[in-house]
């Protein structure tokens, strides 16, 4: 108050009017110990050189800039690496704009294998994941996964909009895959799923699993493990909370004619809605989503869509590694059994243990000296 007071305030109540007013906090000066007082009001106005009649308005434009702002700004610090960088990136624009100053221009600075560089020394991380997706090894259909494996994006439409072009338009050209926007119609959706190799998204919102066909697609993406990845639309209306109720109470959260759908469908495949009610309440509910907000900043909608091609990567990543897991552990027990057999009788415990899942080592003396070994085996007794 005595640095403001040189500048003939005495009340401070005035010094709250100006800060409330300039940090867009309140959209009135309606407040708990202020009286609504006109010399207040007159003094305010004084101060930001507009009439009184016109600081309603002036208090409501300014609150909404700034709510509008704080979106752009928000800061997480339990995001992820992209969203952190987008953060600073966002944050570094806007105080440039504020100062009246030229943005400074953001180069990419990543090279695989740690190496880093200029920004043209790269194609950029965004297309680098992009060609790593494009070249992994199968899915968990036993499928090769091509660069015309399509995605499949799984959604109620109404409530994406205009969002999920711009959505299907950066997975295209991020992946340089077809992108399939999932159907709603109970004779094509088998095919999709079937196709989508390359992964599918699943778009949350706030009726996106009251759907016979979208839970189908989903279920039966889980059985081929396909990598799905969750994305929570900010403002979407999804509930995480709700999830596993509805999922395990669908006879009665569904009409009766989507219910007959359902089972129709999942009778074809011999499966029923109680396995489809299990496989997503684990799948959906343990999942991480990454959250997708339309109404950020461009270097956040970035981060999100970068966050999304990490997830892909690295679900499809863990489903070729429990593929090869499961294959040595069923070699394994193979191996097993030609032993115990060699105790029963068996002739060729060798040929029995050189079977093409069965690992063997060759071993041989430097030059110059007798070969004593030929092909030893790790078993050998």
């Amino acid at each position: 108050m005595g640095h403001v007071a040189k500048q003939g305030v005495t009340d401070v109540r005035e010094v709250e009017d100006v800060l409330l007013a300039h940090i867009g906090l309140v959209t009135t000066l309606e407040r708990q110990g202020r009286p609504a007082s006109a010399d207040l009001d007159e003094r305010l106005c004084a101060r930001l050189q507009i009439n009184v009649s016109e600081l309603g308005g002036w208090l409501a434009a300014q609150h909404a800039r700034v709510e509008k702002q704080l979106q752009l700004l928000s800061w997480q610090s339990w995001g992820t690496d992209n969203q952190i960088i987008a953060s600073v990136q966002t944050l570094v624009n806007e105080g440039a704009a504020v100062i009246g100053r030229e943005p400074p221009a953001w180069t990419e600075n990543f090279e695989p294998g740690g190496a880093r560089g200029g920004g043209d020394a790269a194609t950029g991380r965004l297309s680098w994941l992009g060609k790593q997706l494009g070249g992994l090894g199968r899915s968990g259909s036993q499928e090769p996964t091509t660069d015309e494996a399509p995605l499949l994006i799984v959604c109620a439409r109404k409530e994406v909009s205009s969002h999920l072009r711009l959505l299907q338009q950066e997975f295209g050209k991020g992946l340089r895959c077809e992108v399939i926007i999932g159907t709603d119609q109970v004779d094509t959706w088998r095919s999709e799923v079937e196709r989508a190799t390359r992964g599918v998204i699943l778009l949350q919102t706030q009726s996106v699993l009251r759907d016979p066909v979208r839970l189908l697609q989903l279920f039966e993406a889980t059985r081929r493990r396909h990598p799905l990845v969750c994305v929570n639309m900010v403002g979407g209306g999804y509930d995480f909370a709700a999830v596993k109720p509805l999922l395990r109470s669908l006879a009665t959260e569904l009409p009766q004619a989507q219910m007959a759908t359902l089972r129709t469908e999942l009778q074809e495949s011999g499966q029923g809605v109680g396995q489809l009610s299990n496989s997503l309440g684990r799948a959906v509910p343990n999942a991480i989503s990454v959250f997708f907000n339309p109404a950020a900043g461009a270097a956040m909608v970035d981060a999100a869509i970068k966050d999304i091609f990490d997830k892909l990567e690295r679900d499809q990543s863990e489903a070729i590694k429990e593929q090869s897991d499961a294959v040595g552990y069923q070699g394994s027990h193979k191996k097993i059994a030609a032993v115990a057999a060699f105790g029963r009788g068996g002739r060729h415990l060798g040929d029995q243990l050189r079977k093409p899942d069965v690992t063997s080592v060759v071993v041989s003396k430097p030059t110059g000296q007798q070969v004593i070994g030929g092909e030893v085996e790790q078993h050998a007794l």
